[in-house]
């Protein structure tokens, strides 16, 4: 028995490992297809939980099978099988579906095929949970065993997360599941073998062909499934932390995707002389240059035809620095005026002493809270800070002038506005995706075309498109006033705490994909909430599962508010975040622990553990109105520098509080029910439903309307009221 004991233990760390591994590789192979922005990561992120939680609860419903452990350990055996297997299915099924590439992707699609995709994986976990629950308590009395199987997922989950920031350097993501089947496989085999069971055959073979089944021909599944994605166009791909990289091409003209999204065409000089030359020119002596973004394009050459003395080349990804040296050997990289930094842009901003002439922002358009940190009052504050008294700063945007639809134009404007808040002098670069111009000082940008045709004569460049004629066409001004106008919109201005970018971007990307988001945002809302109603309603511990659900989206959307905040103040660098989000892995595993201890020591003194469960919800209040405090006193005051250790530290105590309830919940629920698989299934798929409803709605519509501080004052409100409605519960 102590042998079993032991084994599942390491079982139940399996089974939390896998989780993690298979939810962050899935989810990176979806974004390839649907793209990043915060809607279509919520809905996925959201099926995942909701699946869960479904199998989860699903126990109650197959108890006549009296599953046990064998079966414990044959579906932890079934689960590496089919992860590899939903990776070739999600690279196949565009082609299924007629999906042409760069197709901008509907919610109804996204939402079913990720659900459908999920499910078989997804329901097996939630069901291993509660059936883990089921078993362990054999060993462990009542509530201690739901509670040590939850700190033992937790822990795997932990680990796993920090494991994948460096496999995924390394291996693709085949490998990946492969090394994180052998665990899995193993812990089966061995529960198999102390069970005597014949299966034990069946797992070793699987585990053998695992360990032999060498890198080339991973390799080979990988590059082979991904041809078929990319329509046999794939010439080489790359897996970082950032993301998949991908190049197109051949005849020395490529493409560079990154998650699906294209980031720059080789030999596109119209492009590339747009983005730099004009703010270049309208600079009355550049010397000191920053860019941010798309330098190995050919953006570093432009610059360089102006005879500058420095350009700070700054790059997140050094993989794309990699994999671009195989393909664009003259990149001026290793020119000697060039100096390349791999960091996050706005990190080097915050940080940096020196001061430029023309500072460059050549990134994506604000489709996620990631990409919105470079478009909002506080970035344009920190560039304004690093600019020489005549210096300027350029971005462009998604605003079109051949066509110009209701969403582009509040976008754009939002975007117009929040660069007028900082600089004094804002000037319109007209074309397919408007550059906006912002300088230090006034009287220095200006649309006169004969002074910006004198300083291309004076500094001898040459261009293929952009020349004397090109700017007098650019600068018409019928052409400027008609994007002035446009621009000049009631949109608001875009802040690090309420970035409202990202949602008006959600907003073009619904309005081309054919999907009215408000409308059916708010209909699938109502229906949620009447649904929760009923159930709850039928339910005699219906607040103790509220109280549950709505611990979950606390959880949820602390934790993605605390990201999201982490990321502007001070910088997307994803070590730190996979630290900050395993410290909340952690929190749940010592809050549960804590918890159990408590349980354990005082429960038979407790007249009614309702009064605790209700005091954990009062503290989750206090620590939901204490957050946005400390995120404006960080922002406000020379605290940053600590950020870094603050923001785990948040994560900490946020996954410790809902870690708290866990056990409790478990034992209130347990006194009435009195079957402990049901009780675990129940307590924890309420849970991930409330997880699951935070991470549809808290990044993609609460943060970006409502904004960070007033979507914690909601989350203190809802807690607040399931507090009280366990003080009634009590009585």
């Amino acid at each position: 028995m102590i042998g079993i004991e032991r084994q599942l233990r390491f079982a139940f760390l399996s089974m939390g490992f896998i989780s993690i591994i298979a939810q962050v590789v899935l989810l990176r192979e979806f974004l390839t297809i649907f793209g990043g922005n915060e809607l279509s990561i919520g809905i996925m992120l959201g099926n995942w939980l909701l699946l869960v939680a479904i199998g989860s609860i699903s126990i109650k419903f197959l108890d006549r099978f009296n599953f046990h452990i064998r079966e414990f350990a044959i579906f932890q055996f079934i689960i590496p099988v089919i992860i590899p297997i939903q990776i070739l299915i999600i690279r196949i099924f565009p082609k299924v579906i007629g999906l042409i590439r760069g197709e901008v992707v509907g919610i109804g699609t996204i939402f079913s095929s990720t659900f459908i995709i999920f499910m078989p994986l997804c329901i097996i976990l939630g069901f291993q949970f509660s059936l883990a629950c089921r078993i362990y308590s054999g060993f462990e009395k009542r509530v201690k065993g739901i509670a040590h199987v939850y700190i033992l997922e937790a822990i795997g989950s932990m680990i796993a997360g920090l494991l994948f920031t460096y496999l995924i350097q390394y291996l693709n993501p085949f490998q990946i599941i492969f090394i994180s089947g052998i665990l899995c496989i193993l812990s089966s085999s061995m529960l198999l073998y102390l069970c005597r069971s014949r299966a034990l055959i069946l797992s070793t073979f699987v585990l053998i062909f695992l360990l032999f089944l060498t890198p080339e021909i991973s390799s080979r599944i990988n590059f082979s499934s991904l041809q078929i994605l990319w329509d046999n166009e794939l010439i080489d791909a790359e897996d970082s932390i950032y993301g998949n990289l991908v190049v197109l091409g051949d005849n020395n003209q490529y493409d560079f995707y990154e998650n699906g999204i294209l980031l720059f065409t080789t030999q596109d000089t119209a492009i590339n002389e747009e983005i730099i030359h004009f703010p270049m020119l309208e600079h009355p002596e550049p010397r000191n240059i920053l860019l941010i973004g798309g330098g190995v394009g050919g953006l570093l050459g432009e610059i360089l035809k102006y005879g500058v003395d420095k350009v700070t080349y700054i790059e997140i990804d050094p993989k794309l620095i990699e994999i671009s040296r195989r393909y664009i050997p003259e990149n001026n990289l290793d020119d000697r005026r060039v100096e390349t930094i791999f960091t996050d842009g706005r990190f080097f901003i915050k940080n940096s002493n020196e001061r430029y002439d023309v500072i460059i922002v050549n990134l994506p358009e604000p489709s996620n809270a990631q990409l919105n940190r470079f478009y909002t009052v506080e970035f344009f504050h920190e560039v304004h800070e690093a600019l020489n008294d005549d210096g300027m700063v350029s971005i462009s945007i998604p605003f079109s002038e051949s066509y110009v639809s209701e969403e582009m134009r509040i976008l754009g404007g939002s975007i117009y506005r929040t660069l007028s808040e900082i600089f004094p002098d804002v000037k319109v670069i007209p074309g397919e995706r408007t550059i906006l111009l912002g300088c230090k000082s006034e009287g220095i940008l200006t649309y006169n075309t004969d002074l910006l045709g004198k300083r291309i004569n004076e500094r001898g460049i040459m261009n293929k498109w952009v020349n004397i004629p090109y700017i007098n066409y650019k600068l018409s001004p019928h052409r400027i006033n008609f994007t002035l106008n446009s621009l000049r919109s009631n949109a608001e201005i875009n802040e690090d705490f309420r970035p409202i970018g990202y949602y008006y971007y959600t907003l073009i990307w619904s309005s081309i994909s054919g999907s009215e988001i408000m409308e059916k945002a708010f209909y699938v809302l109502i229906i949620i909430i009447i649904a929760v109603i009923l159930i709850l309603n039928k339910n005699r511990n219906a607040p103790v599962l509220f109280a549950i659900l709505t611990t979950g989206f606390a959880g949820m959307v602390l934790e993605v508010s605390i990201l999201i905040a982490f990321q502007a103040v001070y910088g997307y660098l994803y070590h730190k975040m996979a630290m900050i989000i395993a410290t909340f892995m952690m929190g749940l595993a010592v809050g549960s622990l804590l918890m159990n201890r408590l349980m354990n020591r005082y429960m038979r003194r407790m007249k009614n553990p309702v009064n605790m469960l209700a005091g954990i919800e009062f503290l989750i209040v206090l620590y939901s109105l204490f957050i946005p405090i400390t995120f404006i006193e960080i922002s406000q005051y020379a605290i940053s520098q600590y950020a870094d250790t603050i923001f785990p530290i948040l994560m900490l105590i946020a996954g410790s509080l809902v870690g708290l309830e866990f056990p409790l919940a478990s034992e209130i629920y347990l006194e009435r029910n009195k079957e402990i698989g049901k009780t675990a299934g129940v307590i924890y798929g309420s849970d991930l439903f409330g997880a699951f409803l935070g991470s549809l709605l808290s990044a993609s519509l609460l943060i970006p309307l409502m904004g960070i501080i007033n979507v914690c004052i909601l989350v203190a409100i809802l807690n607040f009221v399931s507090g009280i409605a366990l003080g009634i519960f009590k009585t």
